[in-house]
């Protein structure tokens, strides 16, 4: 009988010897030889496999297993597409986005963020009072009047802060 080899990245691979077929392996730099061991079936130390019976030959289910069975709902599994974001948290990521540009001096920017954060939630101080501090960053002093003017009805106290801002 002719023995194989095969090589396995740096390995060699080949039997023993032809007639025991029991697979060795030896590294190029060592020349060690590493012995596959045999399956736990042939080895005595080793405990039997438990032995698996046909579906056939199989004890049928009690009438407990079967009542419980009937009784078990099967599962379900529903996929909902996530909610899409409602206005008001759009708005919450736009003010944070203007607020950012506004406080690295990017106030035009900041104001294309801050004018959309309020079109999306025209009754949030924050972002009309936001809007205007940019608005009077970038030099935009009416603009920021006509902010002051909504605010007044929203946030009376912000109102008179930034009024006093645009009195100097």
């Amino acid at each position: 009988m002719v023995a194989s080899v095969f090589l396995w990245k740096d390995m060699v691979i080949a039997p023993r010897h032809a007639a025991a077929q029991t697979p060795s392996v030896s590294t190029p730099a060592s020349r060690t030889m590493i012995h596959a061991l045999p399956s736990t079936t042939d080895h005595p130390a080793l405990p039997a496999q438990p032995e698996v019976k046909p579906e056939a030959e199989q004890a049928a289910p009690s009438a407990t297993q079967k009542a419980i069975a009937a009784r078990a709902p099967e599962p379900q599994v529903v996929l909902e597409p996530l909610p899409a974001p409602d206005a008001r948290e759009l708005a919450r990521e736009e003010l944070s986005r203007g607020r950012m540009l506004a406080t690295a001096s990017r106030f035009h920017e900041a104001i294309a963020h801050l004018r959309r954060a309020v079109e999306l939630d025209s009754q949030s101080p924050d972002a009309v009072y936001s809007l205007a501090l940019a608005l009077i960053g970038a030099g935009r002093r009416e603009e920021a009047r006509a902010q002051c003017a909504l605010l007044k009805e929203l946030d009376p106290r912000r109102a008179n802060l930034l009024e006093m801002v645009l009195r100097n």
